[in-house]
Protein backbone atom coordinates (compact mmCIF):
# COMPACT_ATOMS: atom_id res chain seq x y z
CA UNK A 1 0.00 0.00 0.00
CA UNK A 2 1.41 3.36 -0.99
CA UNK A 3 -0.65 5.22 1.58
CA UNK A 4 -2.73 4.08 4.52
CA UNK A 5 -6.10 5.67 4.07
CA UNK A 6 -7.81 2.64 5.62
CA UNK A 7 -7.69 3.54 9.35
CA UNK A 8 -10.61 5.97 9.05
CA UNK A 9 -12.49 3.33 7.08
CA UNK A 10 -11.71 0.73 9.71
CA UNK A 11 -13.37 2.93 12.27
CA UNK A 12 -16.59 1.94 10.56
CA UNK A 13 -16.35 -1.49 10.90
CA UNK A 14 7.96 -22.72 12.75
CA UNK A 15 8.57 -22.45 15.12
CA UNK A 16 9.57 -24.19 17.75
CA UNK A 17 12.78 -25.27 19.30
CA UNK A 18 14.45 -27.78 16.92
CA UNK A 19 15.88 -30.47 19.12
CA UNK A 20 15.00 -33.97 20.16
CA UNK A 21 13.36 -32.59 23.28
CA UNK A 22 10.89 -30.08 21.86
CA UNK A 23 8.06 -29.45 19.49
CA UNK A 24 5.35 -26.92 18.70
CA UNK A 25 1.97 -27.20 17.07
CA UNK A 26 1.02 -23.54 17.13
CA UNK A 27 3.78 -22.25 14.86
CA UNK A 28 5.05 -24.83 12.40
CA UNK A 29 8.05 -24.57 10.13
CA UNK A 30 7.42 -22.79 6.81
CA UNK A 31 6.17 -25.25 4.17
CA UNK A 32 9.41 -25.03 2.16
CA UNK A 33 11.40 -26.23 5.20
CA UNK A 34 9.42 -29.37 6.03
CA UNK A 35 11.41 -31.97 4.12
CA UNK A 36 14.34 -32.67 6.42
CA UNK A 37 15.58 -33.48 9.89
CA UNK A 38 14.08 -30.40 11.50
CA UNK A 39 10.55 -31.39 10.55
CA UNK A 40 11.13 -35.02 11.53
CA UNK A 41 12.43 -33.97 14.93
CA UNK A 42 9.36 -31.87 15.46
CA UNK A 43 6.95 -34.56 14.33
CA UNK A 44 8.90 -37.37 15.96
CA UNK A 45 7.99 -36.33 19.49
CA UNK A 46 4.39 -35.49 18.76
CA UNK A 47 2.77 -38.89 19.39
CA UNK A 48 4.00 -39.04 22.99
CA UNK A 49 3.44 -35.38 23.81
CA UNK A 50 0.19 -34.61 25.60
CA UNK A 51 -2.10 -32.13 23.83
CA UNK A 52 0.49 -31.41 21.15
CA UNK A 53 -2.15 -31.73 18.49
CA UNK A 54 -5.86 -31.14 18.65
CA UNK A 55 -8.28 -33.89 19.62
CA UNK A 56 -9.97 -35.68 16.69
CA UNK A 57 -12.85 -33.21 16.46
CA UNK A 58 -10.30 -30.44 15.93
CA UNK A 59 -9.00 -32.10 12.78
CA UNK A 60 -12.17 -31.66 10.76
CA UNK A 61 -12.00 -28.69 8.40
CA UNK A 62 -15.06 -26.44 8.29
CA UNK A 63 -15.67 -23.45 6.05
CA UNK A 64 -17.09 -20.00 6.69
CA UNK A 65 -18.67 -17.84 3.98
CA UNK A 66 -16.34 -14.84 4.23
CA UNK A 67 -16.50 -11.50 2.42
CA UNK A 68 -13.82 -10.93 -0.22
CA UNK A 69 -13.67 -7.19 0.42
CA UNK A 70 -14.97 -5.83 3.69
CA UNK A 71 -14.55 -2.25 2.53
CA UNK A 72 -16.50 -2.45 -0.74
CA UNK A 73 -20.10 -2.36 0.40
CA UNK A 74 -21.32 -2.88 -3.17
CA UNK A 75 -19.45 -6.16 -3.59
CA UNK A 76 -21.27 -9.44 -3.02
CA UNK A 77 -18.14 -11.56 -3.54
CA UNK A 78 -17.48 -14.22 -0.91
CA UNK A 79 -15.01 -17.08 -0.45
CA UNK A 80 -14.84 -20.23 1.68
CA UNK A 81 -12.51 -19.55 4.61
CA UNK A 82 -11.27 -22.69 6.34
CA UNK A 83 -11.47 -23.06 10.12
CA UNK A 84 -11.29 -25.70 12.85
CA UNK A 85 -12.99 -26.13 16.21
CA UNK A 86 -11.76 -28.21 19.15
CA UNK A 87 -14.46 -28.02 21.81
CA UNK A 88 -13.53 -31.29 23.50
CA UNK A 89 -12.71 -29.54 26.79
CA UNK A 90 -15.24 -26.71 26.59
CA UNK A 91 -17.39 -26.21 29.67
CA UNK A 92 -20.27 -23.88 30.35
CA UNK A 93 -19.02 -20.35 30.87
CA UNK A 94 -15.72 -21.07 29.13
CA UNK A 95 -13.91 -18.83 26.69
CA UNK A 96 -12.89 -19.14 23.06
CA UNK A 97 -9.16 -19.33 22.36
CA UNK A 98 -9.03 -17.90 18.84
CA UNK A 99 -5.91 -19.03 17.04
CA UNK A 100 -4.98 -16.75 14.15
CA UNK A 101 -3.59 -18.53 11.11
CA UNK A 102 -0.55 -17.04 9.43
CA UNK A 103 1.56 -17.23 6.31
CA UNK A 104 0.92 -20.88 5.48
CA UNK A 105 -1.79 -23.53 5.31
CA UNK A 106 -3.73 -24.36 8.47
CA UNK A 107 -4.39 -28.10 8.74
CA UNK A 108 -5.93 -28.49 12.21
CA UNK A 109 -6.84 -26.78 15.43
CA UNK A 110 -3.44 -26.48 17.09
CA UNK A 111 -2.40 -27.94 20.41
CA UNK A 112 0.62 -27.10 22.55
CA UNK A 113 0.64 -25.10 25.76
CA UNK A 114 -2.37 -23.00 24.75
CA UNK A 115 -4.41 -26.18 24.33
CA UNK A 116 -3.30 -27.30 27.78
CA UNK A 117 -4.39 -23.95 29.19
CA UNK A 118 -7.68 -24.23 27.29
CA UNK A 119 -8.34 -27.59 28.94
CA UNK A 120 -7.58 -26.16 32.37
CA UNK A 121 -9.92 -23.21 31.81
CA UNK A 122 -12.66 -25.12 29.98
CA UNK A 123 -12.16 -23.14 26.77
CA UNK A 124 -12.74 -24.08 23.14
CA UNK A 125 -9.92 -23.71 20.62
CA UNK A 126 -11.03 -22.18 17.32
CA UNK A 127 -8.53 -21.68 14.49
CA UNK A 128 -9.10 -19.54 11.38
CA UNK A 129 -6.94 -19.87 8.27
CA UNK A 130 -5.57 -16.58 6.94
CA UNK A 131 -6.93 -15.32 3.64
CA UNK A 132 -4.74 -16.16 0.60
CA UNK A 133 -3.14 -19.14 2.34
CA UNK A 134 -3.98 -22.83 2.25
CA UNK A 135 -7.46 -23.28 0.83
CA UNK A 136 -8.81 -19.84 1.79
CA UNK A 137 -8.27 -17.93 -1.46
CA UNK A 138 -10.60 -15.05 -2.41
CA UNK A 139 -11.55 -15.33 -6.10
CA UNK A 140 -9.42 -18.48 -6.29
CA UNK A 141 -6.19 -16.91 -7.57
CA UNK A 142 -2.97 -15.12 -6.57
CA UNK A 143 -2.84 -12.67 -9.47
CA UNK A 144 -1.44 -9.25 -8.67
CA UNK A 145 -4.75 -7.43 -9.11
CA UNK A 146 -6.48 -9.87 -6.75
CA UNK A 147 -3.75 -9.66 -4.09
CA UNK A 148 -4.84 -6.11 -3.32
CA UNK A 149 -7.33 -7.89 -1.04
CA UNK A 150 -4.45 -9.28 1.04
CA UNK A 151 -3.88 -6.74 3.81
CA UNK A 152 -3.82 -6.75 7.59
CA UNK A 153 -6.98 -4.62 7.49
CA UNK A 154 -8.89 -7.29 5.57
CA UNK A 155 -7.44 -10.01 7.84
CA UNK A 156 -8.69 -8.25 10.96
CA UNK A 157 -12.13 -7.78 9.44
CA UNK A 158 -12.12 -11.50 8.62
CA UNK A 159 -11.45 -12.30 12.27
CA UNK A 160 -14.10 -9.92 13.57
CA UNK A 161 -16.80 -11.04 11.13
CA UNK A 162 -15.99 -14.70 11.69
CA UNK A 163 -15.90 -14.76 15.49
CA UNK A 164 -19.00 -12.60 15.87
CA UNK A 165 -20.94 -14.86 13.51
CA UNK A 166 -19.53 -18.00 15.17
CA UNK A 167 -20.72 -16.85 18.60
CA UNK A 168 -24.12 -15.78 17.28
CA UNK A 169 -24.77 -19.14 15.58
CA UNK A 170 -23.85 -21.38 18.53
CA UNK A 171 -25.63 -20.55 21.76
CA UNK A 172 -22.91 -22.25 23.82
CA UNK A 173 -20.54 -19.44 22.88
CA UNK A 174 -22.94 -16.51 22.84
CA UNK A 175 -21.39 -14.87 25.92
CA UNK A 176 -17.93 -16.42 25.72
CA UNK A 177 -14.90 -14.21 26.14
CA UNK A 178 -12.35 -14.34 23.33
CA UNK A 179 -8.59 -14.68 23.70
CA UNK A 180 -6.70 -14.03 20.45
CA UNK A 181 -3.51 -16.08 20.08
CA UNK A 182 -0.80 -15.99 17.44
CA UNK A 183 2.91 -16.49 16.91
CA UNK A 184 5.24 -14.41 14.72
CA UNK A 185 3.16 -12.53 12.11
CA UNK A 186 -0.09 -13.83 13.66
CA UNK A 187 1.40 -12.74 16.98
CA UNK A 188 1.37 -9.21 15.64
CA UNK A 189 -2.16 -9.72 14.29
CA UNK A 190 -3.35 -10.85 17.72
CA UNK A 191 -1.98 -7.72 19.42
CA UNK A 192 -3.36 -5.46 16.69
CA UNK A 193 -6.72 -7.22 16.78
CA UNK A 194 -7.06 -6.53 20.50
CA UNK A 195 -5.94 -2.93 19.96
CA UNK A 196 -8.37 -2.14 17.14
CA UNK A 197 -11.29 -4.42 18.05
CA UNK A 198 -11.53 -4.37 21.88
CA UNK A 199 -15.30 -4.82 21.57
CA UNK A 200 -14.73 -8.17 19.83
CA UNK A 201 -11.69 -9.67 21.55
CA UNK A 202 -11.14 -9.56 25.32
CA UNK A 203 -7.39 -10.27 25.55
CA UNK A 204 -4.43 -11.32 23.40
CA UNK A 205 -1.32 -13.49 23.57
CA UNK A 206 1.37 -12.26 21.20
CA UNK A 207 4.17 -14.83 20.91
CA UNK A 208 7.22 -13.44 19.11
CA UNK A 209 4.83 -10.91 17.64
CA UNK A 210 6.48 -8.81 14.93
CA UNK A 211 4.52 -5.65 15.71
CA UNK A 212 7.21 -3.29 14.39
CA UNK A 213 7.23 -3.23 10.57
CA UNK A 214 10.90 -2.53 9.79
CA UNK A 215 11.86 -1.75 6.20
CA UNK A 216 15.65 -2.01 6.37
CA UNK A 217 15.78 -4.91 8.81
CA UNK A 218 19.55 -5.23 9.32
CA UNK A 219 18.95 -5.95 13.00
CA UNK A 220 17.82 -9.44 11.99
CA UNK A 221 21.30 -10.40 10.79
CA UNK A 222 22.91 -8.64 13.74
CA UNK A 223 20.81 -10.68 16.18
CA UNK A 224 21.75 -13.93 14.42
CA UNK A 225 25.39 -12.99 14.94
CA UNK A 226 24.89 -12.13 18.60
CA UNK A 227 22.85 -15.26 19.32
CA UNK A 228 25.34 -17.54 17.56
CA UNK A 229 28.39 -16.40 19.52
CA UNK A 230 31.70 -15.14 18.19
CA UNK A 231 33.11 -18.48 17.02
CA UNK A 232 30.03 -19.66 15.16
CA UNK A 233 29.28 -16.22 13.70
CA UNK A 234 32.83 -16.07 12.35
CA UNK A 235 32.34 -19.45 10.68
CA UNK A 236 29.04 -18.32 9.18
CA UNK A 237 30.73 -15.23 7.73
CA UNK A 238 33.61 -17.34 6.45
CA UNK A 239 31.15 -19.72 4.80
CA UNK A 240 29.50 -16.80 3.02
CA UNK A 241 32.89 -15.61 1.77
CA UNK A 242 33.64 -19.06 0.36
CA UNK A 243 30.20 -19.22 -1.22
CA UNK A 244 30.92 -15.89 -2.93
CA UNK A 245 34.23 -17.23 -4.24
CA UNK A 246 32.64 -20.36 -5.66
CA UNK A 247 29.79 -18.36 -7.18
CA UNK A 248 32.24 -16.20 -9.09
CA UNK A 249 33.91 -19.32 -10.52
CA UNK A 250 30.89 -21.48 -11.38
CA UNK A 251 27.50 -20.22 -10.26
CA UNK A 252 25.53 -23.09 -11.76
CA UNK A 253 27.69 -25.72 -10.05
CA UNK A 254 27.25 -23.99 -6.70
CA UNK A 255 23.48 -23.66 -7.18
CA UNK A 256 23.34 -27.38 -7.95
CA UNK A 257 24.89 -28.19 -4.57
CA UNK A 258 21.81 -26.67 -2.95
CA UNK A 259 19.34 -27.99 -5.56
CA UNK A 260 18.62 -24.42 -6.62
CA UNK A 261 17.43 -23.67 -10.15
CA UNK A 262 20.12 -23.38 -12.82
CA UNK A 263 20.35 -19.69 -13.63
CA UNK A 264 18.96 -18.44 -10.32
CA UNK A 265 19.92 -14.82 -9.67
CA UNK A 266 22.80 -14.28 -7.28
CA UNK A 267 20.82 -12.30 -4.65
CA UNK A 268 18.05 -14.92 -4.68
CA UNK A 269 20.59 -17.69 -4.09
CA UNK A 270 22.29 -15.83 -1.26
CA UNK A 271 18.96 -14.92 0.31
CA UNK A 272 18.30 -18.67 0.47
CA UNK A 273 21.67 -19.52 2.03
CA UNK A 274 21.31 -16.70 4.56
CA UNK A 275 17.93 -18.07 5.56
CA UNK A 276 19.33 -21.56 6.12
CA UNK A 277 21.70 -20.12 8.71
CA UNK A 278 19.19 -17.74 10.22
CA UNK A 279 16.31 -20.18 10.50
CA UNK A 280 18.46 -22.67 12.36
CA UNK A 281 19.16 -20.06 15.04
CA UNK A 282 15.63 -18.67 14.90
CA UNK A 283 13.98 -22.01 15.57
CA UNK A 284 16.28 -23.08 18.38
CA UNK A 285 18.67 -25.16 16.26
CA UNK A 286 21.75 -23.05 16.80
CA UNK A 287 23.69 -26.03 18.10
CA UNK A 288 22.92 -27.91 14.87
CA UNK A 289 24.28 -25.35 12.40
CA UNK A 290 27.18 -24.32 14.61
CA UNK A 291 28.12 -27.94 15.21
CA UNK A 292 28.13 -28.71 11.48
CA UNK A 293 30.41 -25.77 10.67
CA UNK A 294 32.72 -26.32 13.64
CA UNK A 295 33.18 -29.97 12.73
CA UNK A 296 34.08 -29.09 9.15
CA UNK A 297 36.53 -26.44 10.31
CA UNK A 298 38.20 -28.82 12.78
CA UNK A 299 38.65 -31.42 10.06
CA UNK A 300 39.80 -28.76 7.58
CA UNK A 301 36.99 -29.76 5.26
CA UNK A 302 35.05 -27.47 2.93
CA UNK A 303 32.69 -25.18 4.82
CA UNK A 304 30.61 -24.80 1.67
CA UNK A 305 30.16 -28.55 1.30
CA UNK A 306 29.32 -28.95 4.98
CA UNK A 307 26.82 -26.10 4.80
CA UNK A 308 25.19 -27.44 1.64
CA UNK A 309 24.82 -30.83 3.28
CA UNK A 310 23.38 -29.26 6.43
CA UNK A 311 20.86 -27.23 4.40
CA UNK A 312 19.58 -30.22 2.44
CA UNK A 313 19.51 -32.64 5.35
CA UNK A 314 18.13 -30.27 7.99
CA UNK A 315 15.56 -28.37 5.94
CA UNK A 316 15.04 -30.82 3.09
CA UNK A 317 16.29 -31.41 -0.44
CA UNK A 318 13.78 -28.91 -1.86
CA UNK A 319 14.63 -26.02 0.49
CA UNK A 320 16.52 -24.14 -2.24
CA UNK A 321 14.53 -25.52 -5.15
CA UNK A 322 11.12 -23.91 -4.79
CA UNK A 323 9.76 -20.43 -5.33
CA UNK A 324 10.27 -18.94 -1.89
CA UNK A 325 13.53 -17.19 -2.81
CA UNK A 326 13.47 -17.36 -6.62
CA UNK A 327 12.20 -14.13 -8.18
CA UNK A 328 11.48 -15.68 -11.58
CA UNK A 329 9.48 -18.45 -9.94
CA UNK A 330 7.58 -15.98 -7.74
CA UNK A 331 6.11 -14.35 -10.84
CA UNK A 332 3.82 -17.31 -11.45
CA UNK A 333 3.89 -19.11 -8.10
CA UNK A 334 0.57 -20.39 -6.79
CA UNK A 335 1.61 -21.10 -3.19
CA UNK A 336 2.05 -19.30 0.11
CA UNK A 337 5.44 -17.97 -1.08
CA UNK A 338 3.83 -15.46 -3.43
CA UNK A 339 1.21 -14.44 -0.85
CA UNK A 340 3.82 -13.76 1.85
CA UNK A 341 6.07 -11.91 -0.55
CA UNK A 342 3.12 -9.69 -1.44
CA UNK A 343 2.51 -8.86 2.21
CA UNK A 344 6.15 -7.90 2.62
CA UNK A 345 6.24 -5.85 -0.56
CA UNK A 346 2.89 -4.12 -0.08
CA UNK A 347 2.72 -3.50 3.65
CA UNK A 348 5.07 -5.07 6.18
CA UNK A 349 8.59 -5.24 4.65
CA UNK A 350 10.86 -6.98 7.20
CA UNK A 351 13.52 -6.88 4.45
CA UNK A 352 16.47 -8.73 5.96
CA UNK A 353 19.31 -6.76 4.39
CA UNK A 354 23.03 -7.14 4.99
CA UNK A 355 24.40 -4.79 7.69
CA UNK A 356 27.13 -2.38 6.57
CA UNK A 357 29.72 -4.11 8.75
CA UNK A 358 30.24 -7.61 10.17
CA UNK A 359 27.51 -9.05 7.99
CA UNK A 360 26.87 -12.79 8.02
CA UNK A 361 25.01 -12.63 4.73
CA UNK A 362 26.11 -11.62 1.25
CA UNK A 363 26.37 -7.92 0.51
CA UNK A 364 24.13 -8.60 -2.49
CA UNK A 365 21.15 -8.70 -0.12
CA UNK A 366 20.24 -5.01 -0.18
CA UNK A 367 17.18 -2.79 -0.14
CA UNK A 368 17.50 -2.35 -3.89
CA UNK A 369 17.42 -6.11 -4.33
CA UNK A 370 14.25 -6.55 -2.30
CA UNK A 371 12.41 -3.72 -4.05
CA UNK A 372 13.52 -5.05 -7.44
CA UNK A 373 12.22 -8.50 -6.48
CA UNK A 374 8.88 -6.96 -5.53
CA UNK A 375 8.67 -5.09 -8.83
CA UNK A 376 9.53 -8.13 -10.93
CA UNK A 377 7.39 -10.60 -9.01
CA UNK A 378 4.24 -8.48 -9.18
CA UNK A 379 4.79 -6.52 -12.38
CA UNK A 380 4.77 -3.04 -10.92
CA UNK A 381 6.90 -0.82 -8.67
CA UNK A 382 6.20 -1.44 -5.00
CA UNK A 383 7.52 -0.06 -1.73
CA UNK A 384 5.85 -0.69 1.64
CA UNK A 385 4.96 2.35 3.71
CA UNK A 386 6.13 0.96 7.03
CA UNK A 387 6.06 4.37 8.68
CA UNK A 388 2.31 4.58 8.11
CA UNK A 389 1.82 0.99 9.27
CA UNK A 390 3.66 1.69 12.53
CA UNK A 391 1.86 4.97 13.08
CA UNK A 392 -1.46 3.16 12.77
CA UNK A 393 -0.67 0.11 14.90
CA UNK A 394 1.91 1.62 17.26
CA UNK A 395 5.08 -0.12 16.07
CA UNK A 396 7.20 -1.33 18.98
CA UNK A 397 4.77 0.34 21.39
CA UNK A 398 1.30 -1.04 20.60
CA UNK A 399 -1.53 0.88 22.18
CA UNK A 400 -3.80 -2.03 23.11
CA UNK A 401 -4.51 -3.43 26.55
CA UNK A 402 -4.74 -6.90 28.12
CA UNK A 403 -2.04 -8.27 25.82
CA UNK A 404 0.88 -10.43 26.93
CA UNK A 405 3.96 -10.12 24.70
CA UNK A 406 6.59 -12.87 24.64
CA UNK A 407 10.08 -13.05 23.09
CA UNK A 408 13.06 -15.40 23.37
CA UNK A 409 16.77 -14.62 23.51
CA UNK A 410 17.97 -16.49 20.39
CA UNK A 411 15.14 -15.33 18.14
CA UNK A 412 16.19 -12.69 15.56
CA UNK A 413 12.57 -11.60 15.19
CA UNK A 414 12.68 -10.14 18.70
CA UNK A 415 14.18 -7.07 17.02
CA UNK A 416 10.77 -6.42 15.41
CA UNK A 417 8.85 -6.98 18.63
CA UNK A 418 8.06 -4.66 21.55
CA UNK A 419 11.66 -4.95 22.83
CA UNK A 420 10.85 -3.72 26.34
CA UNK A 421 8.22 -3.54 29.05
CA UNK A 422 5.17 -1.53 28.10
CA UNK A 423 3.62 0.82 30.66
CA UNK A 424 0.68 -1.44 31.55
CA UNK A 425 1.17 -4.68 29.62
CA UNK A 426 3.18 -7.76 30.67
CA UNK A 427 6.31 -8.51 28.64
CA UNK A 428 7.84 -11.96 29.11
CA UNK A 429 11.42 -12.37 27.89
CA UNK A 430 12.79 -15.91 27.86
CA UNK A 431 16.58 -15.99 28.11
CA UNK A 432 18.22 -19.38 27.64
CA UNK A 433 20.38 -21.26 25.17
CA UNK A 434 18.58 -22.47 22.04
CA UNK A 435 15.40 -20.65 23.06
CA UNK A 436 13.93 -19.51 19.78
CA UNK A 437 10.88 -18.34 17.92
CA UNK A 438 7.53 -18.88 19.70
CA UNK A 439 9.00 -21.36 22.17
CA UNK A 440 6.32 -20.44 24.70
CA UNK A 441 3.64 -22.01 22.49
CA UNK A 442 4.98 -25.56 22.46
CA UNK A 443 3.64 -28.14 24.88
CA UNK A 444 5.04 -28.52 28.39
CA UNK A 445 7.77 -31.14 28.49
CA UNK A 446 9.99 -32.44 31.26
CA UNK A 447 13.09 -31.40 29.31
CA UNK A 448 12.07 -27.74 29.02
CA UNK A 449 14.53 -25.22 30.48
CA UNK A 450 13.24 -23.75 33.72
CA UNK A 451 13.18 -20.32 32.08
CA UNK A 452 10.57 -21.58 29.63
CA UNK A 453 8.47 -23.19 32.36
CA UNK A 454 8.58 -20.00 34.43
CA UNK A 455 7.67 -17.91 31.40
CA UNK A 456 4.61 -20.02 30.67
CA UNK A 457 3.39 -19.59 34.23
CA UNK A 458 3.69 -15.80 33.85
CA UNK A 459 1.73 -15.97 30.61
CA UNK A 460 -0.96 -18.16 32.16
CA UNK A 461 -1.18 -15.88 35.20
CA UNK A 462 -1.87 -12.86 33.00
CA UNK A 463 -4.49 -14.72 30.97
CA UNK A 464 -6.24 -16.01 34.09
CA UNK A 465 -6.60 -12.40 35.25
CA UNK A 466 -8.31 -11.37 32.01
CA UNK A 467 -10.26 -14.46 30.96
CA UNK A 468 -12.78 -16.23 33.20
CA UNK A 469 -12.43 -19.96 33.68
CA UNK A 470 -15.45 -22.16 32.98
CA UNK A 471 -17.73 -23.56 35.62
CA UNK A 472 -16.76 -26.93 37.14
Amino acid sequence: IAKLAMPSLLALATVTLISASLASAWVDLPPHARGGEAWKLMKGVMPSTTHLRASPNGLNALTFNQKCDHFDKASSCTFAQRYYVDDSHFRKGGAIFLYIGGEGPLEAAPGGFAAELAQEMGAAVVALEHRFYGQSIPNGNLETDNLKLLTTFQAHEDLAHFIQTFKAEDKRFARAQVLAIGGSYPGALSAWFREKYPHVVDAAWSSSGVVNAIKNFVEFDEQISASSGDRCAALMAQTTEQLEEQWSKDADALAAKFNARRGIAKPDFFYMTADSNAMAVQYGGKSKICGALEEAAAKKESLVDAFAQFTKSFWGEDFGAGCFYDTECLKTDKTFARSWRWQKCAELAYFQNAPESNSLRSKSITMSYHLEQCSRAFGKPMEPNTKAVNEYYGGSHPRGSKTVFVDASDDPWQQASVRSNLPAEPYVYIKCNDCGHCIDLHANMETDPKQVTEAREKIASAIRQWIRAAEH
